[in-house]
């Protein structure tokens, strides 16, 4: 047996009363675990497998499909589930998280980043900061995130607007790029990158993010995780840009 703490990201019927549970786990990564007879009704561990709560379960040591045999409910993020749009928010962080986890694999990191995530969105923190902190965040651990501040073309620092080249994964001055593969950053968006690259999430929370701004960095991140490491449209997990 083993007991470890999980993020519930997903449920999938299986049979008459079964169901197939994803979860994200500290040391054991993404685990797609069967919980039976769980849509009964006198089932005692429904109550605890419901999706995007954190819950303690213990498995069965099985390599395909172990079965959880336990299950004890840690944070339910109850005001989340009791408004759609903060519901809206915790999925599209989940979305990501599932989208990057790795099966069998210690993802201590990602598992603690997005469970802070829904806990400030619980707590109905900055909706632009909590969601710009985790990507960015998440592109650290990942090691796609933007630290070169420099030209990519004179080798001068970028403090103003600036060109993000995709291809290069670089940025440049504005007259030192084309315009053909990359994306435009206001002055304001290249100060937040910074920003997010070093300072914790308070002092982030403090800054109001116009929405512009924060579609921009968006994008970059968005891009830096999605399209590094699957072949979906970075625009599938959006939720800032096009607002």
């Amino acid at each position: 047996m083993i007991k470890t703490l999980a993020l519930i990201l997903k449920k999938q019927n299986l049979g008459e009363a079964d169901r197939i549970i994803t979860v994200l786990t500290p040391a054991l990564g993404k685990k797609r675990l069967v919980a039976r007879a769980v849509r009964r009704p006198l089932s005692k561990l429904a109550g605890h497998l419901d999706s995007l709560m954190v819950t303690q379960l213990i498995i069965t040591n099985k390599e395909n499909l172990p079965q959880i045999t336990s299950a004890i409910m840690v944070e339910s993020f109850e005001n989340a589930r009791d408004s759609l749009e903060l519901l809206g928010r915790t999925y599209a962080v989940g979305k990501v998280a599932e989208k990057l986890a790795e099966e069998n694999t210690p993802q201590q990191s990602l598992f603690q980043t997005t469970v802070d995530a829904f806990a400030r969105i619980n707590n109905e923190r900055n909706w632009e900061a909590t969601w710009l902190y985790f990507l960015a965040q998440l592109c650290r651990q990942f090691g796609v995130y933007i630290s070169n501040f420099s030209c990519g073309s004179c080798g001068q620092p970028i403090i103003e607007a600036a060109r993000f080249n995709i291809a290069d994964r670089a940025l440049f001055h504005d007259d030192h790029a084309t315009v053909a593969g990359t994306r435009r950053l206001s002055g304001n968006s290249v100060k937040l990158l910074r920003l997010l690259n070093k300072e914790p999430y308070e002092k982030i929370a403090r800054i109001r993010i116009p929405l512009g701004e924060a579609a921009e960095i968006e994008e970059i991140l968005l891009m830096e995780l999605i399209e590094n490491y699957s072949s979906d449209p970075w625009k599938k997990y959006a939720r800032l840009a096009g607002s």
